[in-house]
């Protein structure tokens, strides 16, 4: 499935609709989906067939794939991210959302260029 495919739908419609300042109604399948389109989002050599995210490779190349704008970029992400953070989370859902901010922090970290702080 691809990146646009794997997107979750809550996020689509909210893109779509424009309604930017509207938070909408997360649904329980929200976890699931913004987990399987960050795997999605990424080269193939990273991504996981076993676990919930990406590998743990941040090599040079991770900057060149990630680097993307509009609805499939790391913005959108962010967005999924604090609003799956601002759900009532169980310890398990709360331990892989800090997992999957740590990732996405590592993958911000290496689209910076190497002489940033």
């Amino acid at each position: 499935m691809g990146a646009i495919a794997s997107r979750p739908a809550v996020l689509t419609i909210w893109l779509s609709n424009r309604h930017y300042n509207v938070y909408p109604g997360i649904p329980a399948t929200f976890l699931t989906e913004l987990l399987t389109w960050w795997n999605a989002l990424q080269p193939q050599w990273r991504r996981s067939d076993t676990g919930p995210l990406p590998l743990k490779d941040y090599s040079g190349a991770l900057s060149k794939a990630l680097r993307k704008d509009g609805p499939n970029g790391i913005v959108t992400v962010l967005i999924g991210l604090m609003w799956w953070g601002q759900g009532s989370l169980s310890t398990k859902e709360a331990a892989l959302w800090r997992a999957m901010v740590a990732d996405v922090r590592a993958c911000i970290h290496a689209l910076m260029p190497s002489s940033s702080v």
